[in-house]
């Protein structure tokens, strides 16, 4: 038997990422056992899956609060099955709320910790960075100055560059994408990203799609289409979409080529304003929370942007509505201004352009599988 890896992913883009890693670390380790928490590409891949904490997404403090009989059994149940498995490496994926406290009682059973994908701890108050220094043996970040934060830590940071930059590809030329959806490639789309979790895409989506009922009555915008990050979104989805009189396409597979081949974007704050930032096309950063959660994360939160293409580029590059400001009136008027504004719009554009480059030089998974493997092997 080989190395044991046991992995701990939540949320989509996480299970995704820990998925890339596990075949990245099987082609360095070919006779590899893996077992964990995370989601079904991570099952896919061959990880012996004992939760999926992608079927419980949410996000706020209120949110995670109404779940927390079901995580605390889950962590309980994780940490007890790692104390039985013993593996090799404890691989850690963001979601800081879980995997944070699950460090420190791996890190307690004398098992190796390694955490790939820094908690935005920078968006948090100092005493983050010290624990984080505390419950885990090795970091890999995924952006540049992540790793200044940890500089006066004994904590062994290494960038690694982001997994993004692996995946983010169109897979249908424009011509074919427009064919495809029906829609003429001479007139202006807007793409539609209301998040990846059932809450945000509840409170979201109804608003986002009054803003484009305004902007197909006032400004003649008559193309849109709605990126479904899950089948289990899909109904969700399609019934808000079918109560517009905007005809509005839906699409399963294909949220890159939206953020590609539309000419505007309004997304859920998340990664996908890093991933639309990354094809260089404009969009609005939309949000809300419970005012609970939105009260909390004011106090707490340390950096003046909640937009991941904004925070890595250190400016406010494209808007961000936030909780009132979030309503369809405003939305509606942000894209009209900025598609109306042909300099406004190149001049966005070419600041999204530098994501590219701040985000490293393909090939992160395999570097991070390369750490993984030396790590389990010692």
């Amino acid at each position: 038997m080989g190395n044991k890896y046991f992995i701990v992913a939540g949320e989509h883009s996480g299970d995704l990422h820990a998925s890339n890693l596990v075949k990245q670390i099987r082609a360095k380790d070919p006779s590899a056992v893996f077992s964990g928490a995370g989601g079904p590409m991570m099952k896919k891949n061959g990880v012996t899956l004992h939760y999926d904490l992608t079927a419980v997404s949410v996000i706020g403090f209120v949110e995670v609060l109404r779940h927390i009989r079901y995580f605390r059994k889950v962590f309980s149940s994780v940490a007890g099955i790692i104390r039985s498995e013993r593996p090799d490496v404890v691989i850690l994926v963001d979601y800081p709320g879980f995997n944070m406290r699950l460090a420190k009682v791996v890190k307690k059973m004398g098992i190796k910790v390694l955490y790939y994908i820094s908690p935005q701890v920078w968006a948090w108050k100092r005493n983050r960075v010290v624990k984080m220094a505390e419950i885990a043996d090795k970091l890999m970040v995924i952006f540049p100055f992540e790793k200044e934060y940890y500089e006066k830590t004994s904590l062994d940071v290494e960038f690694i560059g982001h997994p993004l930059v692996d995946i983010l590809k169109e897979r249908m030329k424009k011509e074919a994408f427009f064919d495809m959806l029906g829609f003429s490639p001479d007139r202006k789309l807007i793409g539609i990203l209301p998040g990846s979790r059932e809450n945000e895409v509840k409170k979201l989506l109804p608003v986002i799609l009054r803003a484009a009922r305004i902007l197909y009555e006032e400004y003649g915008v008559k193309q849109y289409v709605i990126g479904c990050a899950s089948k289990e979104l899909e109904p969700i989805i399609r019934s808000e979409a079918e109560k517009s009189p905007v005809e509005i396409k839906i699409s399963m597979d294909l949220t890159f080529d939206i953020m590609k081949h539309s000419d505007f974007v309004i997304a859920s704050s998340g990664t996908a304003t890093l991933q639309t930032g990354f094809f260089g096309t404009p969009m609005v950063i939309v949000y809300k929370v419970s005012w609970f959660t939105y009260f909390l994360g004011k106090k707490l939160i340390k950096i003046p942007y909640i937009g991941l293409a904004n925070v890595v580029l250190e400016e406010k590059v494209v808007p961000e509505l936030i909780q009132n400001d979030a309503n369809p009136e405003e939305i509606a008027k942000q894209v009209s201004c900025i598609m109306a504004n042909k300099d406004k719009y190149m001049e966005i554009k070419n600041k999204l352009g530098r994501i590219k480059e701040l985000l490293g030089a393909p090939g992160a998974s395999e570097r991070a599988a390369e750490i993984a493997v030396n790590m389990a092997a010692r």
